[in-house]
């Protein structure tokens, strides 16, 4: 049968994505966002078999806006939900013990925080606490001229009926730092252990383990600051039964597993202290264990009751999940290593469950249980009209920077980059051609897993080039951090020294190259074409085009991140100049498609139209769109399709131009 080629619909229509992975005695739980639900994300429950049971109402969206990127919503506890609301941020607890069909479908749910209008007290990362019937959970308060960022306990009420809930904005227990993350309790609880940090760092930078011990009635006692973290943070806290508190660090130069002795009996000692020497190594491998903590919630390793712990390893965009035993000569056990990304690990039962996806799959919800791997859940499937083997992409190290013209090497040179390199499968007599995709951040990276937009270029005869630049995560700390103080600079090299790369090797078409981006992705777009003439259109989504602008309007989380990219005002005010497009904008000879949300609180929508306005004169088929109801990405399926429609039409128009048949 002839493939049916894919079309925008199909693209977005497919979405079906899982995360935030739940699995203990209670059950196993996840959020799914589907498009065919609107893409509002729901709470379920996952059946041994794979069959799903939604807990929360159809159009209700269980989400946090918590650093407005959000993070993990909710929380099954003693057979009660707990989660986020969307439309409100208020937490509602529905209880799962008694409920029946009726419940689910009317959202039989009552609020614990109060509705303090325009979504003004933020929750995420909730921690139950039994003993003291209380919910521990990161709060972020916008309703004074400042954000604040807290700790908070929320009583709990004796009974889960609607109108028998009195609400409770949370009782402030640490509050001395910018940021919060990760509240955990131990399982004496005697110590709610949590991440701490503040401007100018972001949390994969400089971090603090704090363990505040709280008394009987749940009154704090004293917090300890982990001691010794002199360059390198702390994510992903989690207690095993015996009281050990387990974390990943970067602290020697990757992501790795340590963790600290049972905490009652280190702090229980006479004028007790804590320091990163008292840690103990426990999986270290030269790879990352984890992805940067953008959002609050993340679970890359887990803890089975067999001391056993099941953790992930990720270099050069491949993920691999490893089974570690704790005995004192410890062995491994490679589940699989060809995972495009792992989202979630969760262990119960002497099984292991993931959200996990590869080059052939979205991620789905796999199972490891005696040897075998198999898939509960498998989402995301395209129409089967257009099935067929998706094209994987071929990973690529280049030479970049000083080192341009040198020899690869086979360690990890921070003057080297990285790329995914992917080819239609419909060989012509001339050579495709190419579309660079630039990741957000600057810190993400690029992946590797079934994406319908990949295939869906693909198919459209473009190459794809994804560009892991310096600064990219998955290849260590020294990399990451290599972009600091040059963002706007070496990002833009590594860029352009990749679509040199192919071209040299004759695999694209060098007068046909595209750059489409999004978020910081989007700024590489208008910065590529600033200083470039490889490309002959860029598709910039809500992408950064004054950065002076971005310091002064930008949200709370990232106010001070580009101080590190870049510098410090007003000391280094000629160098944000220096690297703002809108002021560059007479180097900029290609046309632009600027596609942004008006409710985009990280990135104005003035941005765009700024440089829109100032380009539209001399390049008339720079276009721009901009929905009214959307923010930071978009999320609403026909705003999906339109935008990305209107994508096709930009390149088709171009290379039209370009060809002179127009």
């Amino acid at each position: 049968m002839h493939k049916q080629q894919l079309t925008p619909s199909d693209v977005f229509s497919a979405n079906d994505n899982l995360a935030y992975l739940q699995w203990n005695q209670e059950g196993c739980f996840c959020i799914r966002t589907r498009a065919s639900e609107d893409n509002l994300p729901r709470v379920v429950q996952v059946s041994d078999q794979g069959d799903c049971l939604a807990l929360t109402p159809p159009g209700l969206a269980v989400r946090t806006r918590l650093h407005e990127y959000g993070g993990r919503p909710y929380l099954v506890s003693r057979g009660t939900l707990y989660f986020c609301r969307d439309d409100t941020q208020q937490i509602m607890q529905l209880d799962l013990q008694h409920r029946n069909t009726a419940m689910t479908q009317t959202g039989h749910a009552s609020a614990l925080t109060p509705d303090e209008g325009q979504c003004q007290l933020r929750y995420a990362d909730f921690c139950h606490d039994s003993l003291r019937q209380r919910l521990y959970a990161v709060r972020e308060d916008h309703r004074g001229d400042t954000v604040l960022n807290t700790l908070v306990a929320i009583t709990l009420p004796d009974s889960n009926e609607p109108g028998d809930t009195p609400q409770d904005e949370g009782l402030v227990l640490f509050s001395e730092s910018d940021f919060i993350a990760s509240p955990r309790l131990s399982p004496d609880g005697r110590h709610l252990a949590f991440v701490s940090w503040s401007h100018p760092n972001m949390p994969w930078d400089n971090t603090q383990l704090q363990v505040l011990t709280v008394d009987e009635a749940g009154a704090p006692e004293g917090c300890i600051t982990l001691g010794g973290m002199q360059d390198g943070a702390i994510q992903q806290l989690q207690f095993d039964p015996s009281g050990r508190l387990w974390f990943l660090t970067d602290v020697a130069g990757w992501w790795q597993l340590y963790y600290l002795p049972c905490l009652s009996d280190t702090l229980g000692q006479q004028g007790a202290v804590l320091d990163i020497s008292q840690a103990i190594p426990f999986y270290t491998p030269d790879q990352d264990c984890a992805s940067p903590p953008w959002i609050v919630g993340q679970q890359q390793f887990a803890i089975t009751a067999e001391q056993m712990v099941a953790c992930t390893t990720v270099y050069k965009s491949r993920w691999t999940v490893e089974v570690i035993s704790q005995r004192d000569d410890p062995d491994s056990i490679v589940i699989a290593d060809n995972f495009s990304h792992v989202e979630s690990l969760a262990c119960h039962d002497g099984r292991i469950r993931m959200i996990a996806g590869t080059p052939e799959q979205a991620g789905a919800l796999l199972e490891y249980h005696h040897g075998t791997l198999q898939t509960l859940i498998q989402p995301g499937l395209l129409p089967a009209t257009a099935q067929s083997t998706p094209t994987a992409p071929a990973h690529i190290t280049y030479s970049t920077g000083t080192n341009a013209n040198s020899e690869i090497k086979p360690d990890c040179n921070p003057e080297q980059a990285h790329a995914l390199l992917y080819l239609p499968e419909e060989s012509t007599a001339k050579p495709p051609p190419l579309i660079v995709t630039v990741h957000g951040g600057p810190s993400s990276s690029a992946k590797s897993g079934l994406n319908p937009m990949t295939q869906y270029w693909l198919q459209q005869g473009f190459a794809i080039l994804d560009v892991d630049h310096r600064g990219s995560t998955g290849y260590g700390r020294r990399f990451r951090k290599r972009l600091y103080g040059d963002w706007g600079k070496i990002d833009l090299e590594d860029i352009i020294a990749a679509v040199q790369y192919v071209a040299d090797k004759q695999l694209i078409n060098p007068d046909a190259i595209f750059i489409r981006g999004g978020s910081a992705g989007g700024y590489a777009v208008l910065a590529a074409l600033c200083h470039s003439d490889l490309f002959k259109g860029g598709a910039c989504y809500y992408g950064i085009s004054d950065m002076i602008t971005l310091a002064a309007e930008t949200h709370k989380f990232e106010s001070h991140y580009i101080e590190q990219l870049i510098g410090a005002l007003p000391e280094f005010a000629e160098r944000y100049r220096e690297r703002s497009p809108i002021h560059h904008i007479d180097k900029i000879h290609s046309p632009v498609l600027f596609l942004h949300g008006e409710l985009d609180k990280v990135v104005p929508p003035q941005q765009a139209r700024m440089i829109y306005q100032a380009l539209k004169p001399r390049i008339p088929k720079c276009q721009i769109m901009v929905f009214p109801d959307e923010a930071h990405g978009f999320r609403k399926l026909p705003n999906q399709i339109k935008a990305l429609e209107c994508e096709k039409a930009f390149y088709q128009s171009v290379l039209l131009q370009h060809e002179g048949k127009n």
